[in-house]
């Protein structure tokens, strides 16, 4: 069978519009196994990445499901990360032309690429919204210190050491007390 060159300008059309979207590792994935599968004509694929248990296999359809054979295995790898394979099925009967083999090498690694890119965004959110809480702490612990000081006719610093101790004296968080004397009207 050789390589359906409609289904694999869709398919990397459809990679494409992925691209600026908001998207996770499995999006990644279906788009590699349903591409795969349908530009190659296959009876189906899957794609396993090191980290889950169970692959994302393409569906099937039952009349050919009894025929099917595992033909060949492409590792999910980047710079020498490998993430993962993919599996593609065929039938017995068919033949793997180098072009059919260079095409599912070309999805995988697109799609791997992706993958780590889902991964590498991920991480940077959860590191942009850990920035963004201890921003807003600080903020609280600022405007507490400026109360703290002006009550009391003494420095920043100094009103700052009151809140530390105060936080330690009664094993509470420093942004916690912070809220309390800017929200409550906490006296330290």
């Amino acid at each position: 069978m050789s390589v359906d060159h409609k289904a694999l300008v869709t398919t990397l059309s459809r990679f494409a519009r992925l691209l600026p979207t908001d998207y996770d590792a499995a999006s990644a994935l279906d788009g590699l196994v349903c591409g795969v599968t349908e530009v190659l004509g296959l009876s189906g694929a899957g794609a396993t990445l090191e980290s889950e248990a169970q692959p994302r296999v393409a569906t099937v359809s039952n009349d050919r499901i009894d025929r099917i054979q595992l033909v060949a295995t492409i590792p999910m790898r980047l710079d020498g990360t490998e993430i993962g394979t993919v599996a593609l099925y065929g039938e017995p009967t068919r033949h793997w032309s180098a072009d059919d083999l260079e095409v599912a090498r070309v999805l995988t690694d697109l799609a791997t690429g992706y993958v780590l890119n889902a991964g590498k965004r991920q991480g940077q959110q959860r590191l942009t919204d850990q920035l963004q809480r201890a921003l807003r702490s600080r903020v609280v612990i600022e405007q507490a210190k400026g109360i703290v000081a002006h009550h009391r006719g003494i420095t920043p610093d100094a009103a700052f050491e009151l809140i530390r101790r105060h936080s330690r004296d009664h094993q509470a968080r420093l942004s916690a007390v912070a809220h309390a004397i800017v929200d409550a009207g906490l006296r330290v």
